[in-house]
């Protein structure tokens, strides 16, 4: 059995991120829940996280600081911010991903956080393998 994917759900609204935990754990993924960009951040560097599903505004900061503070400490987690577009500016330079709130329903949701979740970037599992199995006569006649 496969490991479930852990998802960070950044929301400072109890009842919202009760319902999203919720949405996401009945499909098969591990949430944890912040309600700040500290909780956040704290999480991210204590545990093992897949994907970062944000809503734009937490407690004075917007979607793009939450986001630009966690890519900060692990940038090849991806991270979707959740908001109004009137709110979110065109240019969101941060976020990998952004849903419209009043518009994305809850199958969006979770299509988007488990596409994202499998597509964490970074170095594939067994690509040194797989480079260090290549003899060096193959590699430098491919440089030549």
């Amino acid at each position: 059995m496969r490991p479930r994917k852990v998802i960070l759900y950044v929301n400072p609204d109890e009842n919202e991120s009760s319902v999203m935990s919720y949405m996401l754990t009945t499909n098969g993924f591990r949430v944890m829940s912040a309600a700040s960009k500290d909780e956040a951040v704290a999480l991210l560097k204590a545990m093992q996280i897949d994907c970062v599903l944000s809503e734009w505004s937490i407690a004075g900061h917007t979607g793009d600081e939450v986001i630009q503070a966690l890519k900060r400490i692990a940038v090849n987690v991806p991270m979707v911010v959740r908001g109004d577009l009137k709110v979110i500016p065109a240019i969101t330079l941060w976020a990998d991903r952004i849903l419209a709130k009043p518009q994305a329903d809850s199958l969006q949701i979770l299509e988007t956080v488990r596409m994202m979740s499998a597509r964490k970037r970074g170095p594939r599992k067994g690509y040194k393998k797989a480079v260090a199995a290549v003899p060096a006569a193959a590699l430098a006649e491919v440089s030549a």
